[in-house]
C-alpha cells in the first residue's frame, strides 16, 4: 500500500494507493472509521474543484507551453532582475503588465454585472461565477469594485 499525503486541493488530504486484492477489505475498514476522524469521500472532480478554488494550476488544463508566465497568473515566481540571461526575458520585460491589466478589466466588469443583478448578494453572485465567497470578495476588494444600491434597483 501505499498512503501519499497531498495538498494540491488546499486541504490536508490523502491519496490512497491499494492492491486491487485487497481494496474492498481496506475501503471497509476505512469506512468504519469516518466518523472518528472526520474522513469524507472526494473524488476526482470534487479534488478539482478545490484546487480550482485554491488557485492551483493543472498542466494541460490552466496552463500549457501556449501561455506565458503573466498569462498563467505566475508573475510572482518570476525573478527579471536576475544576473544571468534567459530566452524570453527580453518578451517578460517588456510585457510585464499587458495580460493582468486585460484581465482585470474583463472580470471588473463580468463581476460588476453580475453584482448588479443579484442586488450585491455575494452568495448568489459567487455561486453564479463559479467562485467561492472568499475568492470573490478578493477580487471585489483587488478589482476596486463598489457597485451603489439605491431603492430602485
Amino acid at each position: 500500500m501505499w498512503f501519499q499525503r497531498i495538498s494540491y486541493v488546499g486541504e490536508l488530504g490523502w491519496e490512497i494507493y491499494i492492491p486491487t486484492e485487497n481494496s474492498k477489505e481496506i475501503y471497509e475498514l476505512i469506512i468504519t472509521l469516518e466518523k472518528k476522524f472526520g474522513l469524507v469521500h472526494a473524488g476526482a472532480h470534487a479534488m478539482d474543484i478545490m484546487r480550482m478554488e485554491k488557485g492551483y494550476l493543472h498542466w494541460g488544463h490552466d496552463i500549457s507551453p501556449a501561455e506565458n508566465p503573466y498569462e498563467a497568473g505566475l508573475a510572482f515566481a518570476l525573478k527579471l532582475n536576475k544576473k544571468e540571461d534567459f530566452i524570453g526575458k527580453g518578451f517578460l520585460v517588456n510585457n510585464k503588465n499587458i495580460h493582468s491589466d486585460i484581465i482585470s478589466e474583463v472580470e471588473r466588469s463580468i463581476i460588476q454585472n453580475v453584482l448588479i443583478i443579484t442586488k450585491g448578494n455575494q452568495l448568489k453572485a459567487s455561486e453564479m461565477l463559479g467562485l467561492n465567497r472568499n475568492t470573490l470578495r478578493k477580487k471585489i476588494g483587488d478589482l476596486n469594485i463598489n457597485i451603489q444600491f439605491n431603492k430602485d434597483n
